[in-house]
């Protein structure tokens, strides 16, 4: 695991961020939920607060959803690009410089170091996404099968379906499996384009089109591997790139 990474501390905040986002969703979710089964007309004020309560934590959640896409995430991914040039090519845009976060000290700097860089970035990416697919399977399916069940009682039955079904049916939730997986298909592409060129000994402008191929990936993307995830597998995967560096003969030679 790494002992130094310069995009540790943004990325630590968009992590933070993006919990609390997901527990605004929940909670939303929740909210949608507890008028239905409030049916008595002395009741009324409960539904309104709920309703208060909606018109307030959608507009939040969309604002902080925004901060965290479209500030923080950005600004950690381009620390996060500077400190592999440093690694790859020995340049300095890092006031700090990573350490033991890629294991291929042996490799000198230049091109080749960014493809091997890259493939072990593509590598990490790849495997750990394949791990995060049922969670983002089971929270869409949960959402899904709320809608359905709301859907069902009825507009008329529940005064906050609409805007609900509107909040569901963003980008925030459904679009982030149909995001997920097409940024998991596209990392999957990228690796095994990688693999394919470092049989034949790639060149510089083979290697540099993957690595813009897979950067334009991940900043559209946007996906965040989640640290129990990368924390439970960091060790296996490490003895498996081992592998792959070998196989592929890798180590500087």
């Amino acid at each position: 695991m790494a002992k130094q990474v310069p995009q540790k501390k943004t990325f630590n905040f968009v992590i933070q961020l993006d919990s609390v986002d997901k527990w605004l969703i929940w909670l939303i979710l929740l909210m949608s939920v507890i008028p239905l089964f409030v049916t008595k007309k002395d009741a009324q004020w409960i539904l309104d607060f709920f309703e208060w309560l909606l018109i307030i934590l959608i507009p939040a959640e969309f604002v902080l959803s925004i901060i965290k896409s479209h500030y923080l995430l950005p600004k950690a991914e381009r620390e996060r690009r500077y400190d592999a040039l440093d690694n790859a090519f020995g340049s300095k845009f890092s006031l700090q410089s990573s350490i033991e976060y890629f294991t291929n000290d042996e490799i000198p700097t230049g091109v080749k170091k960014l493809g091997v860089n890259l493939f072990q970035n593509v590598f990490y990416t790849t495997r750990l996404s394949d791990r995060m697919m049922v969670r983002y399977f089971v929270k869409s399916s949960i959402f899904g099968i709320t809608i359905i069940a709301m859907g069902i009682y009825g507009l008329k039955n529940s005064p906050i379906m609409l805007p609900f079904l509107q909040f569901m049916f963003s980008a925030t939730v459904f679009g982030d499996l149909i995001k997920f997986l097409m940024y998991h298909r596209e990392n999957n592409r990228i690796l095994e384009e990688i693999k394919v060129s470092f049989q034949n000994s790639p060149n510089d402008s083979t290697i540099l089109k993957e690595y813009f191929d897979y950067e334009t990936n991940i900043s559209w993307g946007q996906v965040l591997i989640s640290n129990r995830v990368y924390t439970k597998y960091n060790d296996a995967l490490e003895k498996e790139w081992q592998q792959v560096k070998t196989k592929y003969n890798l180590n500087g030679k």
